[in-house]
């Protein structure tokens, strides 16, 4: 868990695989079912809720605050895919705005 904590401070981010978000991932996938590229998903979805509590182990020792407020299902098969780059999403969901010196 320090090394996690580490590299999320380092690197604003952190890549992490879950053997127990794998099968909550799975049975989300076929909850969902096919999607011409992408659907939003409710955080309030029982299948996404599975996974989201399968996460909570990884994800509340380093932001134990944080809490999912969008979700996106992107369906990349073999016959529906395309190129996405590395990007970083510019908009998040907020309480409250706070102006913070060196961020804008």
């Amino acid at each position: 868990m320090a090394a996690d904590r580490e590299r999320l401070e380092r690197d604003g981010c952190l890549q992490h695989r879950s053997a127990v978000a794998g099968p909550a991932l799975t049975r989300l996938a076929d909850r969902i079912g096919s999607v011409k590229a992408g659907a939003r998903v409710s955080t309030r979805d029982p299948a996404l809720e599975e996974v989201l509590a399968a996460l909570a182990g990884v994800i509340a020792p380093l932001l134990p605050r944080a809490r999912a407020v969008r979700a996106i299902w992107f369906d990349k098969t073999p016959g529906a895919n395309w190129l996405v780059p590395w990007h970083q999403d510019r908009t998040i969901a907020v309480h409250e705005r706070r102006d913070v010196p060196g961020f804008g």
